[in-house]
């Protein structure tokens, strides 16, 4: 951890406002991590997580998975499971220049964790003056446009085992962990064997 806060302090340095990517597979640590360097900042610092800025209700995104694999089109199914397109990356894009320009960001249609709506507040905040560090908390920050949003990107590792480990005291029911499983296998793993080389700094949790 000393050389990863050695690498962010000159980082940091090097701009009034620094927005550092945190990305890596579920259940790697990255909101862990996110928060300890929260606490290395006080007051000079926010956390941006992405996972909030959703393009459909989970009731909708259901709905359109039902429907690709009622029709058996592998590429219409592929498409609607992909969980990068869950993300609305274009109100992500909108937060972070918010947050450059104004140091601030809002928005008024974030994931409802209870009720998976897009009916949430959400409110992100920088110091209004001096240095600040924006942490951006995402599985998926390595691909373009979105890694030139980031000024430096960290990514998160850790053995497979801690993975599934997180994997399983999140899911909780056993449906729900082997769909957590699917993703990893067919999305997320790929993802990073394409994109890692792209990461400015890692970092391997155990």
């Amino acid at each position: 951890m000393g050389q990863l806060r050695a690498a962010v302090d000159v980082l940091c340095a090097q701009r009034d406002i620094t927005v550092l990517g945190v990305c890596g597979m579920a259940g790697a640590g990255k909101t862990t991590l996110c928060r300890m360097l929260l606490a290395d900042r006080p007051g000079r610092a926010a956390h941006l997580e992405c996972d909030l800025f959703s393009t459909r209700s989970h009731a909708d995104r259901q709905a359109r998975i039902a429907r690709a694999r009622a029709t058996g089109d592998a590429q219409a199914i592929h498409a609607e499971e992909d969980p990068q397109a869950w993300y609305d990356w274009a109100a992500i894009g909108r937060a972070i220049c918010g947050l450059r320009q104004d140091r601030a960001c809002r928005w008024h249609h974030a994931w409802n964790r209870q009720t998976g709506e897009l009916d949430a507040p959400l409110s992100v905040t920088l110091p209004r003056t001096g240095p600040a560090l924006l942490l951006c908390d995402c599985i998926y920050l390595l691909h373009d446009p979105v890694r030139g949003w980031m000024d430096g990107l960290l990514l998160v590792q850790a053995p497979d085992a801690v993975i599934a480990n997180r994997r399983a005291e999140r899911a909780g029911a056993p449906e729900a962990l082997r769909r957590a499983r699917d993703r990893q296998e067919r999305f997320e793993r790929p993802y990073f064997d394409r994109y890692t080389a792209r990461a400015d700094l890692r970092l391997s949790l155990r």
